[in-house]
């Protein structure tokens, strides 16, 4: 596109293309959507959707699902509480026409407890070290701090 856009996920379809999920200001609203994009085999797009809101959102994953749709799973400040990052799923049909979405609200008011490394020991974060960050309403984050 003519604006910012990025892909943070690519998976081979079974029929040997590609599903790529991201985010975009090029297309859809142009204030940050959810961006899926279905390739052939040499890369070449075969078909393309985006999921707008009022405010931003992102697509960080994407699995093709056995009945041959896509699951999205990203972050948006459109749904939900509105103006903090919620977790946003989006289920598709195989031309990622969307069947359902959700958003699971992320408690603003929760505080970290504590931050382990993968092995589970208690760690302070470091730069390019994977770390799990545990909050007090029960969720966990992963991070990965990167310099």
């Amino acid at each position: 596109g003519t604006n910012y856009d990025s892909g943070n996920s690519v998976q081979q379809t079974t029929d040997g293309g590609y599903i790529i999920c991201g985010w975009t200001y090029s297309f859809g609203n142009v204030n940050g959507d959810v961006y899926l994009i279905k390739t052939d085999g040499n890369g070449v797009e075969q078909w393309s959707q985006t999921f707008s809101g009022s405010d931003e959102q992102w697509g960080n994953t994407v699995q093709q699902t056995t009945g041959g749709g896509y699951v999205i799973i990203g972050g948006t400040e459109s749904f939900g509480t509105g103006n903090n990052q919620d977790v946003y799923l989006i289920k598709t049909d195989a031309n990622g026409n969307a069947t359902s979405t959700f958003n699971i609200p992320i408690n603003p008011n929760r505080k970290l407890q504590k931050t382990v490394d993968i092995l589970g020991k208690e760690t302070k974060p470091k730069t390019n070290t994977p770390l799990i960050e545990i909050y007090d309403d029960g969720t966990v984050e992963k991070r990965l701090i990167i310099e």
